[in-house]
């Protein structure tokens, strides 16, 4: 789907996208693809509660390295978990700095945006985003930086 990803453009063509990949990967499984469609087709844990959600989140739990407890989260997107990182971040350290690298893409929420420093037409329009993000190059040890 990496092809993919870099056309999308939408929320419509990602689903589309999304549903051109679950076509390609069960073309020779017409059986796995039934199987799965009688199961869950698309999923929304925000907003229904699925079975198999706690019983994810409890195994991802105990196979999680450390002895202390865990929380699993759960979020729609990876922009979505990108915005809870930052505010777990920045409650839990009572610190208000971030710091993302040149180059590295994180998403279009705001927050994400903020961090985003891929390409500058990504952030072109928008205005202020979040105040106290720093952007860095990537540590190069063979150069020494």
């Amino acid at each position: 789907m990496l092809a993919l990803e870099n056309d999308v453009h939408s929320e419509n063509d990602l689903f589309a996208a999304e549903r051109f990949v679950y076509a390609i990967d069960h073309a020779a499984k017409p059986s796995a693809r039934v199987k799965q469609a009688a199961e869950l087709i698309h999923l929304s844990g925000t907003d229904f509660y699925y079975e198999g959600m706690p019983q994810l989140a409890e195994k991802l739990s105990s196979i999680a390295p450390g002895a202390e407890p865990k929380r699993v989260y759960f979020g729609n997107s990876g922009a979505e978990a990108l915005e809870a990182a930052i505010k777990l971040t920045k409650y839990h350290t009572k610190r208000d700095k971030l710091i993302a690298f040149h180059g590295a893409f994180h998403g279009r929420t705001m927050g994400a945006l903020s961090l985003t420093a891929s390409r500058a037409v990504q952030r072109k329009g928008f205005g202020t985003l979040l105040s106290g993000v720093f952007h860095m190059p990537y540590p190069d040890t063979y150069r020494g930086t």
